[in-house]
């Protein structure tokens, strides 16, 4: 049997996802979930994600939306500037699925009071023609 190393989480952005810019000049955004891991615990959990995902992440999410994500789990290791060395644990976001409710669009500018109310269709039923 394979390994397999996959996640699938529901959660809530931390804060506003910040879009970078690679060497390669490609897009990647590192964000912070929120997931609740019972009534009183909650954990945060790293993630990165590229390309689409990144610009979509960056574009249309903010702190607090919740979102589906899924993907696969990485080990990062680095050394800063001063040469501490970093180990982190990632999760890699290949899908993104948007929970929000959707947000009411708000009203034209510009319309008269009696056309803010839309109004009902009338029809006659000889003019249908089945």
């Amino acid at each position: 049997m394979k390994d397999l190393n996959t996640f699938t989480i529901i959660g809530r952005l931390v804060k506003a996802p910040e879009k970078r810019i690679n060497s390669s000049n490609n897009s990647y955004c590192y964000f912070d979930m929120a997931v609740g891991r019972d009534k009183e615990k909650t954990d945060f959990i790293k993630c990165i994600t590229f390309g689409n995902n990144a610009d979509f992440i960056a574009d249309r999410c903010n702190q607090g939306d919740r979102l589906g994500l899924s993907g696969r789990i990485a080990q990062n290791q680095y050394e800063t500037k001063n040469g501490t060395k970093i180990s982190e644990t990632v999760l890699v976001v290949n899908e993104i699925s948007f929970f929000n409710k959707p947000k009411k669009a708000a009203k034209p500018k510009g319309l008269k009071k009696e056309e803010e109310e839309p109004k009902e269709f009338e029809f006659d039923e000889n003019d249908l023609l089945f």
